[in-house]
């Protein structure tokens, strides 16, 4: 089930796509196939003769939990969580900026309830975050190779979601749809480089 494109999010009236918006369509398009990472980096695959893909200046990364289970008035329900990170070159401190506006998608295969304001829903098992460009304060340093790199966790915290429905056999996928990103393995903890996870509970 690909993600439908929403012309509300395109600005540009050019002729010429915007780069995020030209690569959540094709991101979209492949979601469900197990060639997906390969379709987000063959544009920078094929003018490098380097078989190892080179981590972008700057790239969000998504991370999606099982939270365990609350008490609501229905009796116990499952929660899951979805963290975005701003990933940079430096150290603790160092700014970090995303100079394009990110988008995050996300969808599940059961109804759930929404613990954000700042999360779009798209129909009862799915939606979107959008993630403002600028400056975020990078807090948590970690290396990749050797090269010091810094986080921010976008919003300071993770985004809360519950199932409406009692516990039972769930799955979440969730991808960075917009913006800069890297399809390589996550970095270790509980930073995220990636552009795509999922999480699967029962």
């Amino acid at each position: 089930m690909p993600f439908d494109e929403h012309t509300g999010d395109q600005h540009d009236h050019d002729s010429a796509q915007r780069p995020g918006v030209a690569r959540r369509s094709t991101l979209a398009a492949a979601w469900s196939t197990p060639v997906i990472a390969a379709c987000a980096a063959a544009p920078g695959a094929a003018a490098s003769v380097s078989p190892s893909p080179v981590l972008p200046e700057t790239f969000l990364g998504v991370r999606v939990i099982d939270a365990g289970l609350v008490t609501t008035d229905l009796g116990a329900r499952r929660r899951f969580e979805i963290s975005v990170f701003v990933n940079g070159d430096g150290i603790t401190g160092t700014p970090i900026v995303l100079r394009q506006e990110g988008r995050v998608d996300f969808r599940t295969d059961h109804d759930f309830t929404l613990g954000s304001t700042q999360v779009v829903r798209v129909g009862p098992r799915g939606g979107y975050i959008l993630i403002p460009a600028g400056s975020y304060a990078g807090s948590i340093p970690y290396s990749i190779g050797g090269v010091m790199k810094v986080a921010a966790l976008v919003s300071g915290a993770p985004y809360p979601f519950v199932y409406s429905d009692p516990p039972q056999r769930a799955h979440v996928e969730v991808m960075v749809t917009g913006g800069p990103a890297h399809p390589g393995t996550p970095a270790p903890g509980k930073i995220s480089t990636r552009e795509k996870d999922e999480l699967t509970t029962d």
